[in-house]
């Protein structure tokens, strides 16, 4: 990433895109849970029971809520300190080594492929030390054939993983 581009990202407290933000990438949540809304309101068509009405707004609100995660999965969460830039590149560095989590440092962010199962690569870590505030984005990779932006709560775990080593070195 140019400094343009890490710059752009923090001002609007965005990740730019990445591979992730592929047509295909996105084609595969859409299809499967597309699939899913469709055959419930077939269902709902054929004899509107309380239990076809019950599937179909379940589908319907997983359709809504797929929509509502793709729209907000680049978004950076802050976590606010009194530290300054330098200090808080040591707080993520120390975090990062102290989760056995392998990094890469640009001059003014950090990059973290977070390992899922088998030590392998399931989450991008994207980190941006600031005055008075550590900016941070956790996306799921998924897999070649396409990926949904959750990965049933394993992302929270990882999320809460990386701040609570945050907490314990500030």
């Amino acid at each position: 990433m140019t400094n343009d581009q890490i710059a752009h990202a923090i001002d609007l407290k965005k990740v730019p895109k990445t591979e992730l933000d592929s047509a295909w990438n996105q084609v595969f949540g859409y299809s499967l849970f597309g699939i899913l809304f469709i055959c419930a309101f077939f269902t709902l068509l054929k004899a509107a029971t309380i239990g076809n009405l019950i599937f179909f707004s379940t589908a319907t609100l997983l359709l809504l809520l797929l929509f509502y995660f793709y729209a907000t999965e680049r978004k950076l969460k802050s976590r606010q300190n009194l530290l300054n830039k330098k200090q808080n590149s040591q707080l993520i560095e120390k975090a990062l080594t102290s989760l056995k989590w392998k990094f890469e440092k640009n001059d003014s962010m950090y990059f973290c492929e977070v390992p899922f199962l088998f030590g392998q690569a399931g989450f991008h870590l994207t980190v941006f030390p600031l005055d008075n505030e550590i900016l941070y984005n956790l996306r799921n990779i998924g897999s070649s054939k396409g990926r949904l932006p959750f990965l049933y709560g394993l992302e929270t775990l990882k999320r809460k993983n990386f701040e609570s080593a945050l907490n314990n070195f500030a």
